[in-house]
C-alpha cells in the first residue's frame, strides 16, 4: 500500500508526465501520456492510497483503494486529442476530479483545430472513466461543438465513422452553420483500434448549401438533425433539393453496405414541376406530394423509387375525354434509373379510380420522351388497350394504341359535344395507327373493328383514314387530305341512325345512309353539306304535338315519320352546330330549317317552315333533339307553317304560327328531293 499527499499550485503537463508513478492508475497515466501535448495543471489536490503490484499474475497492482481517493485539479491553455483518430483540442479550460475510483474531467472552453485549418468552437464538454479499478478501463468523451458547416464535415471526414459513406461533396463545397454533440467510448488501451471506439452524434445544421450535389441532388437552404447511434447515421429535417422545398430523411450504415436509404419528400406545385423539368401544363393542376428514395436493385446498380400522390391534383385528359377530380384517391409509382445518358422510368404505375396505367418509359438527357410502352392502358373499368410510341427522327412521335376494348363516352364528350377539336395537342407531330376491336358509345351502340391511321404536324392532323362496322353490320368509312389549301373530309356510313346514337346526337333515327362532304380549317372547324337517305324517326313525342298545332286529315298523327331524303349545310365548331340551310323530304310533306345547337351549354335554337302534309308534319316534332342534322329556309308565298324550337336540347320549348307562309323556293327544294 502507498499513500501519496499534497498540493500543487503549477505544474506543466511535461512535468506532470515525469512524476506521475508508473504503478499509481497506470491505465490513466498511460492515457495522458499518449493524448495530453501541452498545457497547465493549477490548483491540485492529492489524497490517494494506492495498493502495489504484487506477486500473482492476476495482480496488476496500482488500484485506488475504495473511499481513500481524492484527485481534484484545474487546467488551463490544454492542448490534447480526446480519442485517437479524433480531433487535435487547443486551449482547452476546465478541471478534473478522482474521486474513490470514478476519474471526470469537465471541458469549459476548448477549440477544435482541424488539419485543413479550418477550426470549432467547444463550448463544454466532459471526459469520464466511471470505474478506474477495472482492466482495461473504460472512458467516454463527449465534446460539444459549434461553427461553420464546412468545419463540421471536415471533422466529419476526419473521423472513422464515415468512410462508409459518401455524400459526394467536400468541405470546400459546404456553407452554412452547426452545433453538435459527438460522444466516444472506448477502452483505455495502448495502440486502440478504431472499430473499438464506439460513436454517438447530435449534430443540427442550419442554411446548409453545397456547390456539388449531394447524394446525387442539388442542395441549399437545408436545415437538417443528424443523429449517429448504433452504427447508423439519420438525416432528417428540410433543404431546397434541385430546386424545390424538400423534407429530406437519410438513413445509412456508417459501415455503408446496401441496407441504407435516402430519401426526399416533396410537394410539387406548378413552379416546382417547372424547375424539375416536369412542366406538363394543363395536364395536371394541384399539389403533387413526391417522394424520392434511393435504392439498389438485385444487381447493385442503383435507382430512385418514386411515389406520387395525386388525390389534391386535378388531371385533365382532355384529349381522351378523362379527367381526375381534386380529392378523388390517385397515385403515380415508378423507378427513375440515370443510364446511357438518359432516363428510364421502370415499373410505372398510375392508378384512379377504374383507371389503371402500366409501363416504362424513356427520356433522352433533356428530359424529353424517346419512347413509351404502356402494356395496360385504361381509362375505365372496361378499357382493354396497349399503347406504344416511339420517336422518329424527321416524322416525329409514332403512336400505336391496339386492343380489344375501348370506352369511347368520355372522348365523344369531349371532343365532339363540347368543341375539343384539337389534334394532339399544341406542337405535336406524329403518326398515330389504332386497331381496336370494340368501341363503346352512347345509346348502348358498339362500333367493331375500328383502324385508324393519322398523320398530325405541328397540332394539325394532316390526314386520316378511319373503316368500322357498326353494330347491325353497317360499314362506316372517313378520310381527311390535303386538297391544295384546305383540308377535305368525307364520311360515309350505311346505318346513320346507329352512329347518331353512339354519338349522343339523337336516339330516334333508325337505319339511313348518309354521306358528309367538309372542309376543316386551320382550328378544327368543319364546313360542309350532310346528304341523308331513309332515314326513319321512330316513337318522337314532339311529332305528335306539332300535328295538333297544324293538323293534316291525310297523315295520321304518328310519333313516326320515314324520310326519303334530307340535305344539310352547316358547320360544326367549338360544340356548336349552325345549320344554314336544310330541307327535308318525306313521303307526303317538306320541312326546312335554320339555326344553332350548343353541345356546352345544352341549348337549341331553331325556326324552320313546313307544308303540313301528313306524315311530313310530324317530322318537325323530330327537331327538337336531331336538330343538328337538319335544314333551313322559307320566306313568304304559299300558305304554311312556321315553327320554333328553343331551349334545353332534351326538353325545347315549339312555337307555332299557323298563319305563316311558305316561300316558292322551299318547294322547289323539297320536290328537287324527289
Amino acid at each position: 500500500m502507498l499513500g501519496l499527499s499534497g498540493i500543487a499550485e503549477r505544474i506543466p503537463v511535461d512535468k506532470l508526465k515525469q512524476i506521475w508513478p508508473a504503478v499509481i492508475v497506470p491505465n490513466a497515466r498511460n492515457w495522458v501520456r499518449d493524448n495530453v501535448v501541452s498545457g497547465m495543471i493549477t490548483g491540485a489536490t492529492v489524497d490517494l492510497a494506492v495498493s502495489l503490484p504484487g506477486k500473482g499474475k492476476d495482480d496488476a497492482g496500482g488500484s485506488v483503494r475504495q473511499g481513500d481517493t481524492l484527485l481534484l485539479f484545474n487546467f488551463d491553455d490544454l492542448t490534447f486529442r480526446p480519442f485517437p483518430g479524433g480531433p487535435m483540442i487547443t486551449r482547452a479550460r476546465g478541471s478534473g476530479r478522482l474521486e474513490n475510483n470514478a476519474f471526470t474531467v469537465t471541458l469549459e472552453s476548448a477549440v477544435v483545430e482541424l488539419e485543413d485549418g479550418r477550426t470549432l468552437a467547444a463550448p463544454a464538454g466532459t471526459f469520464v472513466v466511471p470505474r478506474i479499478d477495472v482492466d482495461p478501463q473504460i472512458g467516454t468523451a463527449t465534446l460539444d461543438l459549434a461553427g461553420e458547416a464546412a468545419a463540421m464535415f471536415s471533422l466529419w471526414q476526419s473521423l472513422p465513422l464515415s468512410r462508409g459513406i459518401d455524400l459526394g461533396a467536400t468541405p470546400q463545397d459546404l456553407s452554412g452553420s452547426g452545433k453538435a454533440t459527438v460522444r466516444a467510448t472506448m477502452p483505455l488501451i495502448a495502440h486502440l483500434p478504431a472499430e473499438q471506439v464506439d460513436y454517438e452524434a447530435s449534430i443540427k445544421v442550419e442554411g446548409l448549401a453545397s456547390t456539388r450535389p449531394v447524394f446525387g441532388r442539388a442542395l441549399s437552404k437545408a436545415s437538417a438533425d443528424i443523429r449517429i447511434v448504433a452504427g447508423r447515421v439519420r438525416v432528417t429535417g428540410e433543404a431546397i433539393v434541385d430546386g424545390v422545398n424538400a423534407d429530406i430523411d437519410i438513413d445509412r450504415p456508417l459501415t455503408g453496405g446496401d441496407d441504407g436509404a435516402t430519401s426526399f419528400r416533396l410537394v410539387l406545385d406548378a413552379d416546382a414541376r417547372k424547375k424539375l423539368g416536369l412542366d406538363l401544363g394543363d395536364l395536371i393542376k394541384g399539389d403533387v406530394p413526391v417522394e424520392v428514395s434511393a435504392q439498389k436493385d438485385a444487381s447493385g446498380a442503383p435507382y430512385q423509387a418514386v411515389t406520387a400522390d395525386l388525390s389534391a391534383a386535378t388531371i385533365d385528359l382532355g384529349d381522351l375525354g378523362w379527367t381526375k377530380a381534386r380529392g378523388t384517391a390517385g397515385k403515380a409509382t415508378f423507378r427513375l434509373v440515370e443510364r446511357d445518358g438518359g432516363t428510364r422510368i421502370d415499373d410505372f404505375v398510375f392508378t384512379a379510380r377504374d383507371a389503371r396505367i402500366e409501363g416504362e418509359i424513356r427520356l433522352d438527357a433533356n428530359g424529353k420522351p424517346v419512347s413509351a410502352d404502356l402494356p395496360v392502358f385504361r381509362l375505365t373499368a372496361g378499357d382493354r388497350l396497349a399503347v406504344t410510341a416511339r420517336q422518329s427522327e424527321g416524322r416525329g412521335l409514332q403512336l400505336s394504341v391496339k386492343g380489344a376494348r375501348f370506352d369511347a363516352r368520355g372522348l365523344i364528350d369531349a371532343r365532339l359535344k363540347r368543341g375539343q377539336t384539337g389534334g394532339g395537342g399544341p406542337g405535336f407531330t406524329g403518326d398515330i395507327a389504332m386497331q381496336i376491336g370494340a368501341v363503346t358509345g352512347w345509346g348502348e351502340e358498339e362500333i367493331d373493328g375500328v383502324n385508324v391511321d393519322a398523320s398530325i404536324t405541328g397540332g394539325r392532323m394532316s390526314s386520316m383514314s378511319l373503316t368500322a362496322q357498326t353494330g347491325g353490320g353497317g360499314a362506316t368509312s372517313a378520310t381527311l387530305h390535303a386538297e391544295g389549301a384546305v383540308r377535305r373530309l368525307s364520311v360515309e356510313a350505311s346505318e346513320m341512325g346507329r352512329l347518331l346514337r353512339f354519338l349522343d346526337y339523337y336516339s330516334r333515327v333508325y337505319g339511313g345512309r348518309a354521306t358528309l362532304d367538309a372542309v376543316v380549317d386551320d382550328q378544327g372547324g368543319l364546313s360542309g353539306r350532310l346528304d341523308g337517305q331513309r332515314w326513319k324517326i321512330v316513337d318522337e313525342p314532339a311529332l305528335a304535338r306539332l300535328a295538333t298545332a297544324a293538323p293534316d286529315p291525310d297523315t295520321p298523327g304518328s310519333g313516326t315519320v320515314d324520310l326519303r331524303r334530307l340535305i344539310m349545310d352547316l358547320r360544326f365548331a367549338d360544340g356548336r352546330l349552325s345549320i344554314i340551310d336544310g330541307v327535308v323530304r318525306a313521303s307526303h310533306a317538306g320541312l326546312s330549317l335554320q339555326g344553332e345547337v350548343d353541345f356546352r351549354r345544352d341549348l337549341l335554337r331553331l325556326t324552320g317552315s313546313y307544308l303540313p302534309a301528313g306524315a311530313f308534319d310530324n317530322l318537325l316534332g323530330k327537331i327538337p333533339i336531331l336538330g343538328q342534322t337538319l335544314f333551313a329556309g322559307g320566306r313568304a308565298g304559299l300558305v304554311g307553317v312556321t315553327f320554333r324550337l328553343s331551349g334545353a336540347i332534351d326538353a325545347p320549348e315549339l312555337s307555332v304560327n299557323p298563319l305563316s307562309v311558305v316561300a316558292p323556293g322551299v318547294l322547289r327544294k323539297l320536290f328537287e328531293l324527289g
